[in-house]
């Protein structure tokens, strides 16, 4: 049992480093982002608008409505991490959800506030390298793309690590 919890670790580990391989570093141009009114409404954005002169570089959580996400959960109910990223990144979540309330329950339970953006599925160039899974990335100020992680919740500790090793400066 414990070695197929290593084979599984260790393959957990290989589609990471082949998706950040196959994917490689992205330009997301000609995307926009809405802002969710608390009537449900949007109001549209370029992608660029989200940086400021000087700002710092995001750690985006691409948040998806049909996976389970209890994976990436656990990057938002790890506070100490969560502290981590925001020291050297701004926290930024693009959600997908179709449904007004599925998207205010989630924000309830996710107890995130701000940063929340939504951008329907499949508008970023590597959305459906991921399949139904939520995932993470970090964009710079010209947007360009990086570090791609998936979270896994069998494997805790490879969330510390990437967080970690993202964090290292």
């Amino acid at each position: 049992l414990k070695d197929d919890k290593i084979v599984s670790e260790k393959a957990y580990s290989e589609s990471i480093l082949t998706l950040n391989y196959l994917i490689g570093i992205k330009k997301l141009q000609g995307i926009s982002v809405s802002s969710v009114n608390k009537d449900g409404s949007r109001k549209l954005y370029p992608l660029q608008k989200l940086f400021s002169a000087n700002a710092k570089p995001k750690f985006v959580v691409r948040y998806n409505q049909i996976g389970c996400n209890t994976c990436v959960n656990l990057l938002f109910k790890n506070k100490e991490l969560l502290g981590q990223l925001s020291k050297k990144f701004e926290i930024i979540v693009l959600v997908d959800f179709q449904n007004y309330q599925d998207y205010i329950v989630w924000k309830k339970i996710s107890e995130i506030e701000t940063g929340i953006y939504w951008l329907e599925k499949g508008k970023l160039p590597f959305d459906l390298r991921f399949e139904e899974n939520s995932y993470c990335f970090i964009m710079n100020n010209e947007l360009l793309t990086s570090s791609y992680f998936m979270p896994n919740n069998q494997f805790p500790s490879r969330v510390t690590k990437y967080v970690n090793d993202i964090t290292r400066s």
